[in-house]
């Protein structure tokens, strides 16, 4: 009996450091886990603030990419995909407002950065291209930035890929556009055929009217290498050209 009780003496000293041990780990991983939580939340409330969104808003926008609208919407800014999933005329208007907001500062920021480019292109490589003095004006886009009128009529230029599926949507929206106060015409140049009929056919299927053909506010162009003309800026199969002068066109001002 003796020897048992120190025996037993000893192994529940052994056992104490282990429980205290589970004991303080339990705490540590719950007190690491409220931190993950508070550092999660806090990154939202970031993003948001970034979007000009609240928080419950972020996280209806999180919840609605991890249902089945996520597949369509998963490459959509946050204003725009609840937009989409607005539940009345005035959430809808409020969300389009945000992306329009949204939208101004980026094409603004774009702008900006493909006039420092061509500038920078025109100081290093001076004999690439001819001195453009309408630098100095104002562009089409920077013109409807800023809230004003064209004073002269641009047209669209539309490179289209007859294997590409999703430019279906950018298509009907410059056929609409076409003759509208700011866009005199559309022009597509179509890349990959220079087969006559077959261009015939493809403007069939995607439904472009005969009278704006005839009219001239839309013309279906073989490309004989005038896209590759256009890749100094940029490489966008979109363009605006207006005032002798040829610009990327964002299609969200479509």
């Amino acid at each position: 009996m003796n020897v048992i009780k120190p025996l037993i003496a000893g192994l529940l000293l052994a056992t104490q450091p282990l429980y205290a041990t589970e004991a303080v780990q339990s705490q540590m991983s719950q007190s690491n886990g409220q931190y993950s939580a508070t550092q999660t939340l806090e990154q939202k409330k970031i993003r948001a603030t970034q979007w000009g969104l609240s928080l419950s808003e972020w996280q209806r926008y999180e919840t609605i990419l991890q249902g089945p609208k996520g597949t369509w919407y998963s490459t959509l800014d946050p204003t725009h995909v609840l937009g989409l999933d607005a539940k009345s005329d005035e959430e809808r208007r409020k969300y389009a407002r945000l992306q329009v907001e949204v939208e101004s500062a980026r094409v603004s920021s774009e702008l900006a950065f493909q006039r420092a480019f061509h500038q920078a292109q025109k100081e290093m490589y001076p004999d690439l291209l001819p001195i453009d003095n309408s630098k100095f004006l104002k562009s089409p886009l920077e013109n409807m930035l800023s809230g004003g009128q064209y004073q002269e009529q641009g047209r669209a230029i539309y490179f289209v890929d007859l294997a590409c599926e999703d430019c279906r949507y950018t298509i009907q929206k410059l056929i609409r556009k076409a003759g509208s106060q700011w866009l005199s015409g559309v022009d597509f140049y179509i890349l990959n055929t220079k087969n006559k009929r077959t261009i015939i056919d493809w403007a069939t299927q995607q439904k472009i009217p005969t009278e704006l053909v005839n009219r001239k506010l839309i013309t279906l162009n073989i490309d004989n290498g005038t896209y590759q003309k256009l890749t100094h800026l940029g490489g966008d199969k979109l363009y605006l050209q207006a005032r002798g002068k040829v610009e990327i066109l964002p299609e969200t001002y479509l």
